[in-house]
C-alpha cells in the first residue's frame, strides 16, 4: 500500500468513521434521554391530575383545560382521558372530535404503564381510585414529534461537523503526504 493511501486511511478515513459511529451511538443516547424526560413529564402531569380528578361534586374531571397557561403549553401539552371501570370515557382534554377507545386491559396490570403507539405518541396509563374506591384509568399521551425533530437536528448538525472534520483531516493528510513524498524524493 502506498504511503499516501495509508496516511489517508489511517489519518482521515478511519477517524471519520469512528466519529460517525460515535455520533450514531450519541444520537441513540440523546433520543433515550429525551424520551425519558417526556416520560417524567407525563408522570408529573399524572401525579398532579390524579390528586385533583375527584375534587368536585359534579364528577371526575381533568384540570389541564383550565390552566391559565393553556395557550402557552398547548403545542406540547399532553392529551388526557379518564375512563371509568367499564371503559366508558368520563373526561378528556382537549375536546375530542370522535370517541376514543378505552385502554386495554383497562383495570388490569401494573399501577402505571408507559407505551408508544403506532402514530408516534408516548402514553402513560395510570390506575386511580376515587374517594369511594371505584377504579378509574387515566391515560395521558404526548406526541414524539418534538423528540424526533430534536434528534433529526442533532444528527444533521453532528454529521455536518463530522464530514467537515473528515475533509479537514483529508486535506491535512494530503499535505503531509506531499511533504513526505518531497522529502523522500530529495533523499533518494
Amino acid at each position: 500500500m502506498k504511503l499516501t493511501t495509508r496516511l489517508w486511511l489511517l489519518g482521515a478515513l478511519l477517524p471519520t468513521a469512528v466519529m460517525l459511529v460515535a455520533l450514531l451511538l450519541a444520537g441513540q443516547a440523546f433520543r433515550a434521554a429525551l424520551e425519558s424526560s417526556l416520560d417524567r413529564g407525563l408522570l408529573a402531569q399524572a401525579a398532579a391530575e390524579s390528586v385533583s380528578l375527584f375534587d368536585r361534586a359534579d364528577g371526575p374531571h381533568l384540570h389541564m383545560g383550565e390552566s391559565p397557561l393553556l395557550e402557552e403549553v398547548r403545542p406540547f401539552a399532553p392529551t388526557g382521558e379518564l375512563f371509568d371501570e367499564h371503559g366508558a370515557l368520563v373526561s378528556h382534554f382537549p375536546p375530542l372530535p370522535h370517541p376514543t377507545a378505552a385502554p386495554s386491559p383497562a383495570l388490569l396490570g401494573p399501577p402505571s404503564e408507559f407505551f408508544t403507539s403506532e402514530n408516534r405518541r408516548r402514553a402513560l396509563v395510570v390506575r386511580v381510585r376515587d374517594g369511594a374506591g371505584h377504579p378509574f384509568v387515566l391515560r395521558l399521551s404526548a406526541s414524539l414529534q418534538q423528540v424526533d425533530e430534536s434528534v433529526r437536528t442533532f444528527h444533521e448538525v453532528a454529521i455536518s461537523v463530522v464530514l467537515l472534520a473528515g475533509l479537514v483531516l483529508l486535506a491535512v493528510q494530503r499535505l503531509l503526504a506531499l511533504r513526505l513524498s518531497r522529502r523522500l524524493a530529495a533523499l533518494s
